[in-house]
């Protein structure tokens, strides 16, 4: 998986920052709990712990190129835009997303900072258990599509302490929630769309 980037210092904490970024796994992965009988817990099926959006997939990769650019205009703002570009291949099938993201600060003192941001990303559904070596998924359901926003506030205190508290929205498309319910045999988990929101400090 390598990554390579290179950082440019403009005028007055302003830059500029390419790469690009991949990754690559090869190897069969094989589900042993093929044709077993789901758990019964407290008269619900539980979901079996297969495999069936990575089995057969024998190369998972994945790779990238981003942009990130700071301005700062005046004394009181500053602008940080960003773009990334993904393309993602599982058994020699593509697929491909571009991600923009913008982020707007006001400095209205010396010790506070406001600011707002949104973006938008892409990813193939994850395996519901992150374990290692299942992080990659096939991606016969597509990508999962995230609008992502937040807004909040930073400010300096004394003792060299900062204190920052913000709050987000997220809202997301074809998101694979296999945990949502327990299947019968043979049907497949659904694909719903979903809000994330909250705060935090």
């Amino acid at each position: 998986g390598p990554r390579t980037w290179v950082h440019w210092s403009l005028a007055d904490d302003s830059h500029l920052r390419i790469g690009g970024d991949m990754l690559g796994s090869v190897g069969n992965i094989r589900s042993i709990s093929e044709g077993s009988t789901p758990t019964v817990f407290a008269g619900r099926r539980q979901i079996r712990v297969d495999l069936p959006f990575v089995a057969d997939a024998a190369a998972r990769n994945a790779g990238g190129t981003f942009a990130e650019l700071r301005v700062r205009p005046t004394e009181w703002h500053a602008l940080e835009l960003g773009a990334r570009g993904d393309v993602w291949l599982v058994d020699g099938e593509p697929e491909m997303a571009a991600d923009p993201r913008v982020r707007a600060i006001f400095y209205p003192a010396e010790a506070w900072e406001l600011h707002a941001a949104a973006g938008l990303a892409h990813q193939p559904a994850v395996f519901l258990f992150p374990l290692p070596g299942l992080t990659e998924v096939a991606l016969d359901r597509g990508l999962q599509e995230a609008v992502q926003s937040d807004a909040g506030f930073a400010v300096e205190l004394p003792a060299a302490l900062w204190l920052e508290v913000q709050g987000f929205v997220h809202h997301y498309d074809d998101l694979l929630l296999p945990e949502l319910y327990a299947p019968e045999e043979g049907a497949s988990a659904p694909v719903v769309d979903a809000w994330s929101y909250g705060a935090e400090a």
